[in-house]
């Protein structure tokens, strides 16, 4: 899908590209995160396929965080009838 985030594990990451076939691989080390576009490789800037991992990688971590309660037909006016 284009423009997406695919996570592989959680120091690697590949990021499709939006505008033609194509995608970069994204991983973490212990100087943070490596992007194999040209941008981030020749320039050493921090391109929009790192921002998009950190974002994809914070939205996994506060979801992980939400905890959600097993749903229940237990005072269900309905639940005798529909057995």
């Amino acid at each position: 899908m284009n423009g997406s985030v695919e996570r592989l594990d959680d120091a690697n990451y590949i990021v499709n590209l939006q505008s033609r076939n194509g995608s970069y691989h994204i991983n973490a080390n212990e100087l943070g995160w490596n992007c194999s576009c040209p941008d981030h490789l020749y320039r050493g800037v921090k391109c929009k396929h790192i921002y998009a991992v950190e974002l994809s990688f914070a939205i996994r971590k506060q979801v992980e965080i939400i905890k959600i309660q097993p749903v229940t037909n237990q005072g269900c006016i309905f639940a005798n009838r529909l057995t």
